[in-house]
């Protein structure tokens, strides 16, 4: 699916991006689709440690303002960007912003609009359930430096933990009303296989945090 990925950030209008991609080894066609693009991206091939690695390596590296990362399963919607520039241009104080997602098939089809999604409200994300999609969040390099990097200690909830790090800070967050990527539902998701232990290290982050273990979503409303 990399290939899509990478279309979607570079085939963005109305704002300046800078692409970093990160390969750790593949063996299959990724550097040559990679190479493809080599002269409107950066490419870093090496081992790493995962995942989380690549990402926190990713933050370090980039030099824009305004920074995201997204997985190489997933797409960006034509014409995002120039809402995000002008979202954080028109606000000094925002310093996070997300907006909704659509899922879709290991084709490209649609499926429908994560209905997931919330307005930033703290207690709800951080006692309920993680309403952001990973891919639709855009945040100012000035917060990401105010924060620790992404845990490379957790597997399946490293973005629930680290945006709730974001929440409790008091950090200034915005939901943008449109959808902002997409997200591929398969199988073989992190989140499809990840089964008792991925439910496991979602109570380990929950009851590291001040307040009650367990709010319902009805009681939150």
């Amino acid at each position: 699916f990399i290939e899509d990925t990478i279309k979607s950030v570079l085939n963005q209008e109305g704002a300046e991006v800078e692409l970093l991609v990160y390969d750790s080894n593949s063996t299959d066609l990724t550097p040559d689709i990679i190479g493809k693009y080599k002269d409107h991206l950066r490419s870093i091939r090496g081992s790493d440690h995962g995942m989380v690695d690549a990402i926190n390596k990713g933050f370090h590296e980039c030099s824009g303002e305004i920074v995201a990362w997204i997985n190489s399963d997933d797409s960006y919607l034509p014409g995002i960007f120039k809402n995000v520039a002008e979202a954080f241009a028109s606000d000094s104080g925002l310093h996070f912003l997300y907006g909704d997602a659509l899922d879709m098939d290991t084709l490209g089809n649609i499926l429908g609009p994560n209905l997931f999604t919330e307005n930033p409200v703290s207690s709800r994300y951080l006692y309920s359930h993680n309403f952001i999609v990973q891919p639709t969040v855009f945040i100012r390099r000035s917060a990401l430096r105010s924060i620790a990097p992404i845990r490379e200690d957790l597997f399946w909830t490293m973005d629930y933990e680290w945006l709730g790090r974001i929440f409790l800070s008091g950090m200034k967050g915005r939901r943008y009303p449109a959808f902002f990527a997409l997200n591929r539902d398969y199988a073989n998701t992190k989140t499809n296989t990840g089964g008792f232990s991925r439910y496991r290290e979602m109570i380990h982050v929950l009851i590291s945090r001040p307040g009650p273990f367990f709010l319902s979503r009805r009681s939150l409303r």
